[in-house]
């Protein structure tokens, strides 16, 4: 997916487990966020918790099986 967002001009970073995710969105506010329910460490319901009470104020969120 990174690779696609980046091919067609989005700045994208992946992070390959949930805690990962947490500590990348703690360093910035992205526009959007794609979540993997089967992401590693966390899953995607889990990680999209933890993401709301943060207030990181992503615009988006999708889930992906």
């Amino acid at each position: 997916m990174q690779m696609l967002l980046s091919h067609f001009g989005h700045d994208a970073t992946a992070a390959y487990s949930g805690p990962v995710a947490l500590a990348l969105l703690a360093q910035g506010t992205p526009r959007g966020v794609i979540i993997d329910l089967s992401t590693p460490g966390m899953d995607g319901f889990e990680l999209a918790r933890c993401i709301k009470p943060a207030d990181l104020r992503c615009s988006s969120h999708c889930f992906t099986p």
